[in-house]
């Protein structure tokens, strides 16, 4: 039977998420690390799957060993609570992968690197396919994303950054509105090296690029992160079925129903969460006026 295939173009505001697992190639071209590497990949597949349909994102592409993914901004005053999102989702990704490696035990360690890029001219490819006569529904549909916003994407989730590696724009740190988030990152100066290895010699849009720093949101904001993983851990503990409104609990939730792995990653998860000190730090103590710091000047 003739295959009828259908492509459209549409032009669309768009937030892209890239991210990658580090140095992937060389654990699955080690004979040592194969069937471990091969797990987590599975693993790490379904998890990325779960919390970009609960953040609102679109997967366009599984590269082999990540994703890149599209979220729509309908409107500019929408960027905000959108790259939000998606910095809070990537923190809590590398996070959850980090402290758990989700399940599997091996020598080698998976770190994965986040490039997040607004391309407002974002051209998405969607293509439906599916025999002729056949009901709506019962066609298949595909979506891909072109745009110079999209290569860079790919191109800053191969830059390395501090914990938790996320490599953005500028543009993208200022629309949350955070000071903290800002304070989070710091621009990154490439030189004529780096601009080769990184970008092809490319100079477009590098002089407005952030990278995740690792000291300053041990206070704060990464504090605050863990409160919020701990909360919607009990959240999803305590509920019944999906948390409207709150796609972390949701997602611990779907893990907690999920997989016999998922639920067990879930629960070393709080395990170590409960075990981590999460109460803000205490500020020094006021020095005693009563003591001189500085021993008086004796007289001649």
């Amino acid at each position: 039977m003739h295959k009828n295939t259908n492509i459209h173009f549409i032009r669309k505001r768009t937030l892209v998420w890239v991210c990658d697992i580090e140095k992937s190639s060389s654990i699955l071209n080690d004979i040592n690390y194969t069937n471990e590497a091969e797990e987590f990949l599975k693993r790490f597949f379904f998890i990325s799957a779960a919390l970009l349909r609960l953040t609102g994102g679109t997967v366009t592409k599984w590269t082999g060993d990540g994703f890149l993914a599209a979220y729509e901004i309908p409107l500019e005053r929408d960027l905000g609570i959108k790259a939000s999102k998606i910095i809070s989702a990537a923190w809590h990704l590398t996070y959850l992968i980090s402290t758990t490696q989700l399940g599997i035990v091996c020598s080698k360690k998976f770190r994965i690197r986040h490039g997040i890029t607004y391309e407002p001219d974002a051209i998405l490819v969607e293509q439906r396919s599916g025999h002729s006569k056949v009901l709506p529904k019962n066609t298949s549909k595909t979506m891909d994303i072109i745009g110079r916003g999209v290569v860079l994407a790919f191109r800053l989730a191969g830059i390395k950054a501090a914990f938790p590696s996320i490599v953005t724009q500028k543009k993208i740190i200022e629309a949350t509105g955070s000071r903290e988030r800002r304070e989070a990152f710091r621009k990154v100066k490439f030189s004529h090296d780096d601009l080769l290895i990184h970008f092809k010699g490319e100079k477009w849009a590098t002089s407005e690029i952030y990278a995740s720093i690792e000291k300053i949101p041990k206070a704060k904001s990464a504090l605050s992160m863990k409160r919020r993983v701990k909360k919607a851990i009990m959240k999803s503990a305590e509920a019944t079925k999906r948390v409207k409104g709150h796609w972390l609990s949701s997602l611990y939730y779907e893990m907690a129903i999920g997989p016999r792995w998922a639920r067990q990653v879930k629960n070393a998860l709080t395990t170590f969460v409960e075990a981590e000190k999460l109460d803000a730090p205490k500020p020094a103590p006021a020095p005693d006026k009563k003591k001189r710091l500085i021993p008086k000047r004796q007289k001649r």
